[in-house]
């Protein structure tokens, strides 16, 4: 069930694309396919084809989850469901046609966590980090097989990547003194911090398209405190489009600009307990929900409408790895 969001806020009701009795994140999307990870046991890849038909794209024994489409290519993350000892996560390319998997070079596959990664023509965005330390961003050119270190390494932060489109690629930096969003433009080589207004403590969950609109979430201190989904164009300024429930957060957003008009994919779930704002957030009932930007809003939101989820259940504890490579129980 939902509130209609005012046609002010430019943007279609955002609906429920997939919900089912398993949880599901990190959503990507391109010309009627749809990726998503699903939790059973351990996360593993999922794609619904334009027919309908759902392929698991990961093998057995693996733990993966999508990261982001060009076209009929799909970048994902890779591990080995965890044992005694810690495993390195790597990055693979389907054919979502042809169901063919690749790999990628020794240079971007190394022995750390690499994690997170989306792709836009022939560059591949996505994170690396090794036990929680040492955290980049790094952006690789599959034509050329040149590697740029856009942000890091750092043990002061965590850098959390997020989503890379024509020029612009978006990633969070989480310090305890707040979470940033952090838009980049790959043409001049330089980053911009997206302002945090007064009372917000975070902003993060970052997707950006190709002219550079970034949508974001931004929180209060604790995990599902007073969450908000956001969009900031080039400049500005941030407009509010609409609140989720109390205790419910997101893992990820992501744009799919196949279509006329720009959609925007999220992940709402439900904090499992009171716990403070750590990116490691441990949520419930995740589902994939969609909107789509019409383009016409203009200013922000007064009084942000919320969204109201249809109570399901789900399954129960996450027990494996997070997409950044620490242990979830």
């Amino acid at each position: 069930m939902l509130v209609a969001v005012p046609a002010t806020a430019g943007i279609s009701e955002p609906m429920a694309i997939r919900a089912t009795k398993a949880d599901e994140q990190v959503p990507a999307s391109s010309r009627g396919y749809l990726a998503w990870a699903e939790f059973h046991r351990f996360w593993r890849v999922e794609v619904e084809r334009p027919d309908g038909v759902v392929v698991r794209v990961n093998p057995p024994g693996t733990m993966a989850w999508p990261g982001g489409f060009d076209g009929k290519r799909l970048v994902f993350q890779q591990a080995k469901v965890p044992g005694r000892s810690c495993c390195d996560s790597d990055l693979f390319l389907d054919n979502v046609k042809t169901g063919r998997v690749r790999g990628f070079p020794a240079s971007v596959n190394t022995p750390s966590w690499e994690w997170g990664p989306s792709i836009s023509g022939d560059l591949v965005l996505f994170g690396r980090n090794l036990v929680a330390r040492h955290w980049r961003i790094l952006v690789f050119d599959r034509r050329t097989s040149e590697l740029r270190t856009l942000a890091g390494p750092t043990n002061s932060a965590q850098l959390w990547v997020g989503q890379l489109s024509g020029r612009y690629a978006v990633w969070t930096r989480v310090t305890g003194n707040g979470w940033d969003v952090i838009r980049y433009d790959l043409a001049t080589a330089t980053g911009t911090r997206i302002p945090r207004p007064e009372g917000v403590f975070a902003q993060y969950a970052a997707s950006v398209t190709s002219d550079g609109t970034v949508y974001f979430a931004s929180s209060g201190r604790a995990c599902g405190k007073d969450v908000s989904i956001n969009v900031r164009p080039v400049g500005g300024p941030t407009t509010v489009l609409f609140s989720l429930p109390a205790r419910d957060d997101v893992w990820s957003t992501y744009v799919d600009e196949t279509g006329p008009d720009s959609q925007v994919l999220f992940d709402p779930g439900t904090c499992t307990r009171d716990q403070p704002l750590t990116p490691y957030r441990f949520l419930r009932g995740q589902d994939i929900w969609g909107f789509t930007d019409l383009g016409d809003g203009s200013g922000e939101v007064g009084m942000a409408p919320v969204i109201r989820r249809t109570a399901m259940t789900h399954t129960g504890n996450h027990v494996g790895m997070s997409r950044a490579g620490v242990f979830d129980n």
